[in-house]
């Protein structure tokens, strides 16, 4: 039996307040059957909620997608959800819909006539939906989603400013991304060089002994590394 929606905007109050932990403890019993929050999602919800950002690292089971499911239901608009594994996508989506909960994926997978409808719904002005999950593809070559999304340099700069002296790979899909990603972290103090199948084998070589003698912090790097 499918559940009907739970007026989350009445246990929360109004989009000004906080939605304490009595309220979103009755979203995740109501929607999901568990009675409590387990090891750190409810700090990363309201992180969420709060409107700070977060990073959350689990195991395989830990309860990820209650950390995004959970602000989904506890507020007003859509969580977009970007996701690498389409198969992943469609699981929880068809999860979610079978509890009630509005979800759809966006993917190549699909027909344009799926896809149709759901740009039609985020148009009316009033969409069903409350997560949307898209690939990170799509969001690289969609200025429709990249609208949506912060200065993602800058949060990216922040983000490894705060990790403080750690060591990291970050992917892009392009060459001339992987160029531009670099000259901007380098830029903002960041130790970084970029590495892709454009550069000679000197040049690889060279970035990837800096990289794992912890010379630089960062490779940004197309799947040729």
């Amino acid at each position: 039996m499918k559940k009907s929606p739970l007026p989350v905007q009445n246990i929360c109050g109004t989009p000004k307040n906080k939605c304490g932990k009595e309220a979103l403890v009755k979203i995740l019993r109501w929607h999901f059957g568990h009675s409590e929050f387990r090891g750190k999602q409810l700090e990363a919800i309201e992180a969420v909620l709060s409107g700070r950002d977060c990073f959350g690292l689990m195991p395989t089971g830990g309860g990820k997608s209650m950390c995004y499911q959970i602000p989904a239901l506890a507020n007003n608009g859509i969580v977009l959800v970007v996701c690498p594994l389409i198969a992943l996508m469609e699981n929880q989506v068809k999860a979610l819909k079978e509890k009630g909960i509005g979800a759809e994926f966006l993917s190549s997978t699909q027909t344009s006539a799926v896809r149709e409808r759901i740009y039609e719904d985020l148009n009316s002005g009033k969409p069903s939906l409350k997560l949307l999950y898209v690939t990170p593809e799509l969001i690289a070559t969609s200025v429709r989603y990249k609208d949506l999304l912060d200065d993602s340099y800058a949060d990216l700069c922040g983000v490894m400013k705060s990790c403080g002296d750690v060591c990291g790979i970050i992917y892009c899909l392009e060459r001339s991304a992987c160029d531009a990603l670099a000259v901007h972290l380098s830029s903002n103090g960041i130790s970084c060089a970029a590495y892709h199948a454009g550069l000679n084998n000197k040049l690889r070589s060279s970035v990837l002994d800096d990289w794992i003698s912890s010379k630089i912090q960062v490779v940004v790097a197309t799947v040729a590394f």
